[in-house]
């Protein structure tokens, strides 16, 4: 089973990419928001997989840049009814809109908010609550301390369209996420993660 993927983008689509590696291209696909945090095409990639297989389309890829994201994945397919791989990534890609709120509201059981930020209606939203109440992995519940902010995800793609390697990229700043907490805004976050990768360079 493919777990994890490392090579070089050689197409975007809406919603997946064509990734090469070993000779080979493999399609991946993302939830909106990691789409958007990919490099361009001929840009590198790393991307945790899960795989599904299907007797009508073969096998499946989903992506994924964390293992955070990965494991939501496979806790929505396993515990919400009637969901399976591209219905968990539809979910997820909603979620990834405002992942901490997202937890947030699971661990309240605030269907309302949860339809009023993250736009699933509220019958969904209940439905989300019911299934997760209890099931999500405690280091991430209501604190969504291991989720990350928008301003990380703003800092990652400019990271990226300045040509700095995903994996360069996140490990610096993981590091300085770590030291400045969700508070940091977009602009620091991308100068402390430089002058980390500068140091590394060193």
């Amino acid at each position: 089973m493919l777990a994890y993927i490392r090579g070089k983008i050689i197409q975007k689509t809406e919603n997946s990419a064509v990734i090469e590696a070993g000779g080979l291209g493999y399609e991946v696909f993302f939830a909106t928001n990691s789409l958007s945090l990919l490099g361009p095409e001929g840009s590198g990639v790393e991307a945790y997989l899960s795989e599904s297989l299907s007797q009508y389309n073969g096998t499946t890829l989903y992506g994924f840049l964390t293992l955070q994201e990965k494991q939501l994945f496979e806790i929505l397919k396993a515990n919400v009814k009637d969901t399976g791989p591209k219905k968990a990534l539809d979910l997820l890609s909603k979620i990834s809109k405002a992942p901490q709120e997202f937890y947030n509201c699971v661990a309240t059981e605030d269907a309302r908010r949860m339809h009023n930020v993250l736009g699933f209606t509220v019958k969904t939203a209940e439905k989300l609550i019911n299934s997760l109440k209890g099931r999500l992995p405690e280091h991430t519940g209501n604190t969504g301390k291991a989720m990350r902010s928008s301003a990380y995800m703003e800092a990652m793609n400019a990271l990226s369209a300045l040509g700095y390697r995903p994996g360069e990229a996140r490990n610096a700043l993981e590091d300085v996420y770590s030291e400045t907490g969700p508070e940091a805004n977009t602009a620091d976050l991308i100068r402390l993660a430089l002058k980390k990768i500068a140091n590394r360079a060193h």
